[in-house]
């Protein structure tokens, strides 16, 4: 699977933000999407997720079917009712829709799946609480094991860490290594450099374009060997 970009232009209400972004993202990759306010990280993600459509330009997430809808896609602020009476597990399993629709009933393998996730984000103890009770780091990780039941090849953060609290940022790192070491691909906007650096690649967005490299600063081109979440990366500019 790979998430191919080729002189892709992008921007909103008729302003063109970034031009000339290209290159190829292989699966089983954790990228940090960096870059100053307006520099067009969350112009990028809502491109990628079908939210907007580019300016010019062409991008393709090579994917199997079986990877329902292929695109998973976390906004900063998800389209939760806060009067609306949605459980944990509800909300985890929120994440089927795409394969058996919103009416289908989940098989015991769902619910096997649903259980996992929540598990995975340690919210089983909270799965019949009421997702309005939540804390911002609690609601947070019921989204990722949403994610984590919708079982999309790329996943798009936008600020993933920006309201969470410093358990949560690490419960929520441990999801993200987990769905590497599974082969999906994560491509998160984050502003805290700090947290970034857990990334293995950094997608920096600048007014002199786009450039992916590794987090440690070493050039793409020193790899001897595939690192995992590293491997198959082709040079973005």
């Amino acid at each position: 699977m790979s998430l191919i970009l080729n002189d892709l232009a992008i921007g909103y209400r008729n302003k063109l933000v970034m031009a000339g972004i290209g290159g190829t993202i292989n699966s089983g990759n954790a990228v940090a999407l960096i870059g100053q306010n307006g520099a067009g990280k969350s112009t990028l993600l809502r491109t990628l997720a079908g939210e907007q459509s580019p300016v010019s330009g062409t991008f393709v997430w090579d994917a199997p079917v079986k990877r329902h809808r292929s695109i998973a896609w976390l906004s900063q602020s998800p389209s939760l009712r806060p009067d609306a009476p949605l459980t944990v597990r509800a909300l985890a399993a929120m994440g089927l829709w795409a394969r058996i629709g919103l009416f289908g009933k989940p098989c015991r393998h769902d619910q096997d799946k649903i259980d996992q996730a929540l598990d995975m984000v340690g919210l089983s103890d909270l799965e019949n609480q009421q997702v309005s009770t939540l804390s911002g780091g609690q609601l947070q990780r019921a989204l990722f094991a949403r994610l984590t039941v919708q079982d999309c090849g790329l996943i798009l953060l936008d600020e993933p860490f920006s309201a969470v609290d410093t358990a949560s940022q690490a419960k929520l790192l441990e999801v993200i290594q987990h769905w590497v070491g599974e082969g999906r691909t994560v491509i998160a906007a984050i502003h805290d450099l700090d947290c970034a650096r857990h990334f293995p690649l950094w997608w920096e967005l600048s007014k002199f374009g786009a450039i992916l490299r590794r987090s440690d600063d070493k050039p793409l081109s020193s790899l001897t060997q595939p690192l995992r979440a590293v491997s198959g990366v082709a040079q973005s500019t």
